[in-house]
């Protein structure tokens, strides 16, 4: 029997699923750590374990990794590459015989124009230092990429990082498919409001530093005009040529308060109304069409998507498929 280990490290935890060869692959089992100190068991059967990587840098595939492959890993990030190299680290002392492989974010979002992935800066010095727009979350942009059919879609990836150290909330991504995909990853660094785990955008808010769940609106009002100004920004950028909008993260899955006031406002883009029993119950797909039918305008009718994302399940499904790592 040949296994897949795909293993998601966060800040705060780790995330594991194993996987056995099918077609491509199946679940066998899944977990998920918190205050990681330690990896699980060795697993004697397993053939391959599949890592994800924030940051790849100049990678553009997965990659094995050996000694020289780990150490350029860790020269590119700390801050984002420190809870996955340790993983990493780890997996090759105890696990020695299976073979580990790198997943980087970053690779999905090598074919940004270089003059969207450009800092206004001394390109002498950019390109010296490795200075850029990189994009992150490619596993998880790979998912509805992947299941999604229109050709062009708008992704709003949309996640929740308050569980360990003051994080600031994130923005939206946008995602086309061929021949080009654009990537934003925005971080609204200057508000100290973030949002945790339940209050309307399913997150406890904390303003200037209290808790409060009175004070969540300005939290929610400020994360709803940062996607606003994404979402119209890159209808520009794309000649208003999107067949979807997607929502995503843990966010973007989980609030329907916020699915129902950002599709509202993209309603004169010409995407169909949210069917409110639909937003508030979403079912067991991987992807759901929240939007009342016949309600888009165009061609081809835009529509608003929910699509569950699975880092592990993309990494294995991808190793499956990859004749490479299985010579």
């Amino acid at each position: 029997m040949s296994l897949i280990l795909a293993a998601n490290a966060g800040t705060s935890s780790l995330k594991i699923s194993l996987f056995r060869l099918a077609d491509p692959v199946d679940l066998v089992l899944t977990c998920s750590i918190s205050n990681i100190t330690a990896l699980p068991a060795q697993q004697s059967l397993t053939n391959r374990i599949c890592h994800r990587v924030v940051h790849g840098g100049d990678y553009a595939a997965p990659v094995v990794i050996d000694h020289a492959a780990y150490d350029r890993i860790a020269a590119l990030s700390d801050l984002a590459n420190g809870a996955a190299l340790a993983v990493i680290k780890a997996c090759l002392k105890k696990m020695p015989n299976a073979k580990s492989i790198a997943y980087f974010d970053s690779a999905f979002h090598t074919t940004i124009p270089h003059h969207i992935a450009s800092y206004a800066i001394d390109q002498c010095i950019a390109s010296k230092r490795g200075l850029r727009k990189y994009g992150f979350h490619g596993l998880s942009c790979m998912r509805p990429t992947a299941l999604i059919p229109p050709p062009q879609l708008w992704r709003l990836h949309l996640r929740d990082q308050s569980r360990t150290v003051p994080r600031y909330l994130h923005g939206a991504h946008a995602t086309q498919r061929s021949p080009r995909r654009h990537t934003l990853w925005c971080h609204v660094k200057r508000a100290r409001i973030r949002v945790g785990t339940d209050a309307k955008v399913n997150g406890k808010v904390e303003v200037n530093g209290e808790d409060s769940t009175d004070k969540w609106t300005p939290a929610f009002d400020l994360f709803v005009d940062r996607v606003l100004d994404f979402v119209g920004a890159y209808h520009l950028k794309l000649g208003a040529a999107v067949d979807a909008l997607v929502f995503s993260g843990g966010i973007g899955e989980r609030s329907k308060e916020l699915r129902e006031v950002v599709a509202a406002r993209a309603r004169c883009l010409g995407y169909a109304k949210v069917d409110p029993a639909k937003n508030a119950e979403l079912g067991q797909g991987v992807v759901v069409d929240i939007g009342h039918k016949g309600e888009g305008k165009g061609e081809r009718e835009k529509r608003v998507l929910v699509c569950r994302t699975d880092e592990q399940l993309e990494m294995a499904r991808s190793c499956a498929l990859d004749e490479r790592f299985w010579e």
